[in-house]
């Protein structure tokens, strides 16, 4: 009974393991029926070009901006303005790209739009009229409507030295003048999807301190097989809008870095997310007949600190769900450790010697309990042949074995199980820091483990792991006890080992070195049995 109680464990830890996988694949953050009610659809069939139009139309005047005046360095980010006052590229200089170059936040290059691009959706076009640099970290841009000349647009960008943000004021003069479908749209990011991609997009939104996810109609692998068997038209891609209102913050990201809009000044807004036929996710705020208002945008990594400063609520895009706090704890000893070794795989080991001699208490109770209930199996095995016919004499003679030996079945499995129910959490918990922490981005150990928050490109942190994992089993299982259990090791460590290869390799070398320490704690223990045993005998 106790080994089958052992592997039914064991499998519901692969289950639930496999489906936090999944879950953090799709992202799916949780969605309340308050915002349910707040979010609408608008299919292609009736959404009109002017209600969200796609390329701004702004135009420049005869006015001669400096390049110079358009290209802003801080400590953190290089920027490059467009003349019509748009973020034509956004560099991040503490991360880069594996050829050593910058991380480029701007991905809308083979585009017509950039972030911060302003349109109306009347039809009327914007002209640039005049600029002014205030300062370094300053740019103002005037605009006027086209035809309506009385109607001025002032647009202010302020940025920061020390921070990846920067603050748009905007300031309207007569805008009775425009029609109630002039609204201002101010655009934010551009993300183009791939279906190769192995990066996922997100795109949330924050209302009353719930964050929620805009997901567009994907097609499944069941639909490409009805479109490829004949058994369904395929359907040509089609834009979709999702309209929300009465928002705190949205946003728009990867694995790694974000862009967040949040409008501070107190008006009516909403956000507008769009995915066009291209694929091209968007998101833009659109800003009815506004005299003035008050954006920020982070523009940046998905740093917990960073996020937290730029707005509460907002580093939850980095750790959502009731595993946050393990995350955060995680990450925060982590960091503590590579201060002193400056390596995160040394600070990976450090982590997981300190867990294991936490639950070191609790692992004593679970390896005896687990060896006792192990060394009572022969003498069960064959109080169950002999009573097979009859039930109850069965029971009552295993309760007897059972006062015997000393042994209360139920505190013996209850002590087996703990210890690997608190490990859940922290191994659920190391997979998305793993995943999602972006001080682990790009972080070497040793040789050939280059970045642990990848998989190990050659497998042999996988293998070891399996390896220990078989050795863990036998010594706990040996052959006289089960002859059948050796091939069960077997099976389950090679199983096991083979879901493991596409894990982040600090993970594999987190499990690994838990295992080895178990298998020397288990290994103590069998020897300290054994020596007792060989003292009373003498």
């Amino acid at each position: 009974m106790e080994k089958r109680v052992a592997l039914a464990i064991f499998i519901s830890a692969l289950i639930l393991l496999l489906y936090n996988i999944r879950y953090y694949q799709n992202y799916e953050l949780t969605e309340v029926k308050k915002a349910q009610e707040a979010e609408r659809v608008f299919p292609s069939s009736q959404i009109k070009e002017t209600s969200l139009p796609s390329i701004p139309e702004i135009k420049l005047a005869s006015i001669d901006i400096p390049k110079k005046d358009l290209y802003i360095d801080t400590e953190l980010i290089d920027v490059q303005l467009t003349p019509r006052g748009s973020l034509q590229s956004w560099k991040l200089k503490r991360y880069l790209e594996k050829d050593r170059k910058p991380i480029e936040m701007i991905h809308s290059q083979d585009l017509s739009c950039f972030p911060l691009d302003l349109s109306l959706q009347n039809g009327k076009n914007l002209v640039v009229c005049d600029f002014i640099s205030l300062d370094r970290y300053t740019k103002q841009f005037i605009y006027q409507v086209e035809d309506i000349p009385d109607v001025r647009l002032e647009k202010r960008l302020t940025f920061f030295p020390d921070r990846y943000e920067v603050r748009v004021d905007l300031k309207m003069e007569n805008p009775s003048l425009l029609q109630s479908s002039g609204s201002l749209v101010l655009w934010g990011g551009f993300i183009k999807e791939q279906e190769d991609q192995k990066e996922l997009i997100e795109q949330v939104y924050s209302i009353d301190n719930q964050i929620h996810k805009v997901s567009f109609k994907k097609k499944g692998p069941f639909d490409k097989i009805m479109v490829s068997l004949g058994l369904r038209k395929k359907e040509e891609p089609r834009a979709e809008i999702k309209k929300i209102t009465n928002f705190s913050w949205s946003s728009q990201s990867k694995r790694y870095f974000s862009t967040i809009i949040l409008p501070e000044s107190i008006f009516q807004k909403e956000v507008h997310f769009k995915k066009g036929k291209d694929g091209v996710l968007s998101m833009a705020l659109v800003l009815p007949n506004i005299s003035t208002g008050s954006f920020k945008f982070y523009i940046g990594p998905k740093e917990y600190e960073s996020l937290e400063i730029f707005e509460k609520g907002c580093e939850r895009i980095v750790y959502s769900g009731w595993l946050a706090p393990f995350s955060r704890l995680i990450l925060k000893t982590l960091k503590l450790f590579y201060l002193i070794t400056r390596n995160y795989g040394v600070a990976i080991i450090l982590l997981a010697i300190v867990i294991k001699i936490i639950l070191f208490p609790l692992n004593q109770i679970s390896f005896r309990s687990m060896k006792s209930m192990q060394e009572l199996q022969p003498h069960m095995n064959r109080i169950r042949q002999k009573y097979r016919n009859d039930r109850e004499k069965l029971n009552r003679e295993i309760i007897a074995l059972y006062k015997r030996h000393g042994i209360n079945p139920v505190q013996s499995l209850t002590g087996g199980c703990l210890p690997m129910f608190l490990q859940l959490p922290i191994l659920f918990a190391l997979f998305t820091t793993f995943r999602t922490a972006i001080e682990l981005r790009g972080s070497p150990f040793i040789f050939w483990l280059k970045d642990l928050s990848m998989q190990d490109p050659y497998y042999i942190l996988p293998i070891l792991m399996g390896v220990s994992m078989y050795i863990q089993q036998r010594i706990m299982t040996p052959v006289q006890a089960d002859p059948k259990q050796p091939n069960m090791a077997i099976f389950m460590t090679t199983f096991f080992t083979f879901i493991c290869f596409g894990f982040p390799s600090g993970l594999i070398l987190y499990w690994l070195v838990q295992n080895i320490l178990t298998i020397g704690q288990q290994y103590l223990i069998i020897r300290k049995k054994k020596s007792v045993a060989r003292n009373q005998r003498g």
